[in-house]
């Protein structure tokens, strides 16, 4: 049983600390597009996320790009990975040929094993959350992201681009 002094703490802990609204903001791409072939066997798809909805004061929390590809293979392993786009594109100018500026190291992986597809099926996840981050507050450009694979050809990859969704889980705090 809680002495009255433990209540009295508890509840003026709770009245000095902030209230904090949270919500959940999923984003489908503003652009994307499946890159030129380079002639490496490597698809890579842009994707550019508007972020100007979140509201102003919200603080992230939490970001990742979440993907439900079908066609991955269920007997073989499939590796993905993500790079920064540092350049402007468009869909127009990247259908034309003039893909953007990319980095060369990636910055985040995920693979599915064969016996984590009947429990994720084609679910490619990357953690975005420091990147989210410096897009929201200006310090990094937002030109968007690449996802590359070996897996699954940009044809495959051009049908989905709808299914890509950038989920960042948000704060703000009042007074």
């Amino acid at each position: 049983m809680l002495s009255r002094l433990a209540i009295a703490f508890v509840l003026a802990a709770a009245a000095a600390a902030p209230s904090a609204q949270a919500a959940v903001h999923e984003l489908a791409p503003d652009q994307a597009v499946v890159l030129p072939d380079d002639e490496t066997g490597v698809a890579k798809v842009a994707l550019q996320f508007d972020l100007s909805g979140i509201p102003e004061g919200h603080v992230i929390d939490l970001g990742y790009l979440d993907w439900s590809l079908t066609g991955v293979s269920d007997s073989e392993r499939s590796e993905y990975a993500i790079l920064l786009v540092t350049s402007s594109w468009t869909e127009a100018g990247v259908s034309g040929g003039a893909a953007p500026d990319v980095e060369e190291a990636s910055f985040g992986t995920w693979d599915i094993e064969p016996r984590d597809y009947g429990r994720t099926a084609g679910l490619v996840r990357f953690a975005l959350t420091d990147l989210a981050r410096e897009w929201s507050s200006g310090e990094t450009d937002n030109f968007g992201v690449v996802v590359s694979t070996e897996h699954l050809s940009g044809n495959a990859l051009a049908t989905q681009l709808e299914n890509a969704t950038l989920v960042l889980h948000t704060h703000h705090e009042t007074e």
